[in-house]
């Protein structure tokens, strides 16, 4: 249970030390161990005594059917093996979606990289707003694709099939009058489809953004409750957030980092949603990183071949 400093969002640094999270994180412990032990020595100490006075109560010779035992023995065993391979094999078949997933990740961006490649040898030197309106549309393509994959690999690793994903990316918006940086929506998947024709940038200066910014762009961001953490500034809500409620009952946001020449630089953020309640774990603030970070080198390749060609990112912004 939530206590009542309860602010809707948690923010996930590091996973390596979540196994000592929780009941069974107690018992692996130093501490959990020692409880453990000495409750295993005062059982069997507690047991020995007993049998020792009721030994006078005990029959001395027990005879079982031998045919009886034999089919216990076998239905028991064949019981936990039936069980055992069914587990076994779930596992197996889980852990192998979830690496065919990753793979897919890098598969479908390879060969985009490698068709923007192909493409832009047969461009002039400066993209015409055709060409430009052609790559606009390429790229959302690709973001959806990749939010896609993504959202396939935290299904499967959450076992939860409401999981979705999305990806913004910073953009200098020419509707703002400082023409200040915004982070819009370029890719989605398992969401609703009319959140595209209402999505709203993200301004730089509220909510998920600036947090990241005042620390350092680490870890992510775990929210539960998005009314509260709205409340507290650490969440901007935006139309769709009124328009599809049920989109989003958990989110996880991770920072998409890259280096601008002088420091480290919030190009951009992925998204993490379920339509479950509290489905995700700390455990997989490293999982979620390693993608943002796979996100990071991905699209700091494909801008860097269209800014050659006069590509911006405000041409992101509608």
């Amino acid at each position: 249970m939530l206590n009542k400093y309860d602010i809707g969002v948690i923010h996930w640094i590091n996973g390596a030390h979540t196994w000592r999270l929780g009941v069974p994180g107690f018992f692996l412990r130093p501490r959990g161990f020692i409880v453990v032990s000495s409750s295993s020595i005062l059982t069997v100490a507690g047991v020995f005594s007993k049998s020792l006075f009721l030994s006078s109560y005990i029959p001395e010779k027990v005879e079982v059917a031998g045919k009886n035992l034999f089919l216990l023995s076998v239905s028991t065993f064949l019981g936990i093996f039936t069980l055992a391979f069914f587990y076994v094999r779930s596992r197996s078949q889980r852990s192998l979606n979830i690496k065919a997933e990753l793979h897919n990740l890098l598969h479908e961006s390879r060969d985009e990289i490698c068709n923007l490649q192909s493409r832009i040898s047969q461009y002039p030197d400066n993209l015409d707003p055709i060409h430009i309106s052609s790559e606009k549309n390429s790229l959302v393509q690709f973001s959806n694709k990749i939010c896609e994959i993504i959202a396939k690999y935290f299904a499967e690793l959450v076992r939860d099939k409401t999981v979705g994903a999305a990806i913004r990316m910073s953009a200098f918006n020419p509707n703002n009058q400082n023409n200040a940086v915004s982070y819009v929506t370029i890719g989605r998947a398992n969401l609703s489809p009319g959140r595209k024709d209402t999505s709203e940038p993200i301004p730089k200066s509220e909510g998920i953004v600036k947090f990241f910014m005042e620390k350092n762009i680490e870890g992510a961001l775990y929210y539960h409750d998005l009314e509260k953490a709205a409340v507290k500034g650490l969440y901007k809500r935006t139309k769709n957030d009124d328009d599809y409620p049920e989109d989003i009952k958990t989110l996880i946001v991770a920072p998409i980092s890259a280096w601008n020449g002088e420091k480290k630089d919030l190009v951009g953020l992925l998204f993490i949603t379920s339509k479950t309640s509290k489905i995700m774990h700390p455990r997989h603030v490293d999982l979620i990183n390693f993608t943002a970070d796979c996100l990071s080198v991905i699209y700091t390749c494909i801008f860097f071949k269209l800014g050659k060609l006069g590509f911006t990112t405000d041409k992101l912004v509608k």
